[in-house]
């Protein structure tokens, strides 16, 4: 802690929060601090009741929000956050040498802080929450070399978003606007890349050829534009998971301590403990409420599947097994009706038709796409009453009768949402990246691809929905309470691809004990616009 003094387990969990809500929650039309992810939150206490460790699982973290939100809301926190302490440190006139501390961070000029036309939220001074969030992390153990870093690459994320590119012909690579350039020098700056590279990158596609030459496939602006999306996304998916991750470190989270064998803060005995099973804990699960809302998209599907699980696993435990035991005793109990949405499950989940598998199919078929997609639901689902195909063979829309309300869900870009793929060529840039915690976020992803190209074709894409973190860690809903230990791993994406989802939600174990708060408020996303 600061001044050398030593910070307890109840503080870091305290000082957890406003670095979680800065990172995790934005401004929407129905909350101006909703948590844009889901979390499960264990607090560990010893034989005699006192704390001694806690630790936090995250995942489907809304990476989407990144690059754009609804009109009227905002993206995450932390960014206006930061906006806000570099506009004073310029007004005091503290501006550092670097360039980028010369440009006024206005976040109404930040094309993804803008977006949504709302880039205040009253009552809500970002300056001092900015002082909160860098005092927590401090708190939590980040020295500032750590803590700048993380400015750094926050700010090179804002910059990219400013770089925008202009269509030439039909086959020719886009050009980056002359009025971006300076953007993109900040941007590299910020991700500690260079901007020649960094610009190359975003304008060809590099791969590797059967006989062991390079092929740059030049993009068009649309093309271009998603890439640099979808790199902003994934760098702050991974920071994102690389801050939980800390936050694990510095509440003795028991899983971080055994892997690493770093035992300060915690007293013998209590790991001890711990490792005897001689423990009991509070688990709080925070996660997304049903969401219908007028575009209803991939990420409300994984919304609205989470919430199923939890309702049949509830129905599992609170009706079916009682009555059976009620039963096997022999008590006369009357029949207890009640809503079983198994059907709405397996629809989502089971194979080879369901809505997952089926999408996760499709989108590793060369030319697959959604509207081959719904023509497969369709047919296999032609007889359901759960399912409901669109009258029309191009319509993208389909409809699900959920426990809770029928939704209509628009099926426009499922395949790339659910794969989130950035190509190799930026991996293999952002590794090289002079950032030390920016290419430290990359390192595992580089040892994994090694590994699996020992095994397989090495793919010209990286698929960013099979990573290895924290995030996609079976979900502790149901694993965790049979007292796994897990360990929290440090690289990878934070994508919310729909494989690794369904994976984590599968997972289910026996037991109870879990609170859940169904209190996250948010408004749909919008439709996909042609950014250039």
């Amino acid at each position: 802690g600061p001044g050398g003094r030593k910070v307890g387990v109840e503080e870091s969990i305290v000082m957890a929060q406003p670095v979680l809500e800065a990172f995790g929650n934005a401004k929407t039309l129905r909350n101006n601090n909703s948590s844009r992810f889901g979390k499960f939150t264990k607090v560990t206490f010893d034989p005699n009741g006192k704390i001694i460790a806690a630790s936090v699982i995250s995942y489907l973290l809304e990476e989407g929000r990144v690059v754009s939100h609804e009109k009227g809301e905002r993206g995450y926190n932390v960014f206006y956050q930061l906006c806000a302490q570099r506009q004073q440190k310029n007004r005091e006139g503290k501006r550092q040498a670097s360039s980028s501390y010369q440009t006024v961070f206005d976040p109404k000029n930040m094309r993804y802080l803008s977006c949504g036309g709302n880039t205040k939220v009253d009552g809500v001074d970002d300056y001092v929450a900015f002082q909160a969030t860098d005092l927590a992390l401090m708190r939590l153990g980040l020295p500032k070399t750590e803590r700048d870093e993380i400015w750094r690459v926050l700010e090179g994320i804002l910059f990219l978003g400013n770089v925008t590119f202009d269509e030439v012909e039909r086959g020719a690579p886009c050009t980056i606007r002359e009025s971006a350039k300076p953007y993109l020098s900040l941007a590299s700056e910020g991700l500690g890349l260079g901007a020649d590279r960094l610009g190359m990158a975003l304008r060809f596609h590099t791969m590797g050829s059967p006989t062991g030459s390079i092929i740059s496939k030049p993009r068009g602006a649309e093309h271009a534009a998603d890439t640099r999306d979808g790199l902003a996304k994934r760098v702050y998916g991974l920071l994102f998971a690389w801050i939980v991750q800390r936050i694990n470190i510095a509440v003795g989270a028991p899983e971080s301590k055994q892997t690493t064998g770093d035992v300060d803060g915690m007293e013998a005995k209590y790991l001890e403990a711990i490792r005897e099973n001689r423990t009991t804990f509070v688990g709080i699960l925070d996660i997304f409420g049903f969401e219908v809302f007028e575009t209803n998209s991939f990420e409300q599907l994984c919304i609205n599947y989470a919430n199923e699980k939890l309702q049949q696993h509830f129905v599992e435990h609170f009706f079916k097994l009682e009555l059976e035991v009620y039963k096997k005793e022999g008590l006369d109990v009357k029949k207890v009706h009640y809503v079983d949405n198994g059907g709405v499950v397996e629809l989502i989940e089971k194979r080879p038709f369901g809505l997952l598998p089926c999408l996760q199919d499709e989108g590793s078929m060369p030319g697959g796409s959604e509207l081959g997609y719904l023509s497969k639901l369709r047919k296999a689902h032609q007889k359901s009453t759960i399912y409901h195909a669109a009258k029309g063979s191009r319509d993208m829309t389909f409809t699900i009768s959920h426990f809770a309300s029928p939704v209509k869900y628009t099926a426009t870009n499922f395949i790339a949402k659910n794969f989130n793929k950035v190509s190799e060529d930026i991996i293999s840039l952002l590794q090289g990246s002079s950032v030390p915690l920016l290419s430290s976020l990359f390192a595992e992803k580089k040892n994994n691809n090694k590994k699996s190209n020992t095994k397989k074709k090495k793919s010209t894409n990286d698929n960013a929905s099979t990573p290895k973190n924290a995030q996609d860690d079976p979900n502790p809903l149901f694993d965790d309470r049979k007292g796994n230990n897990r360990r929290n791993r440090s690289s990878g994406s934070s994508g919310s691809g729909g494989s690794p989802f369904r994976s984590r939600l599968n997972r289910s174990g026996g037991g109870s004990g879990l609170s859940r708060s169904f209190g996250r408020s948010g408004s749909g996303r919008r439709k996909k616009k042609k950014a250039v």
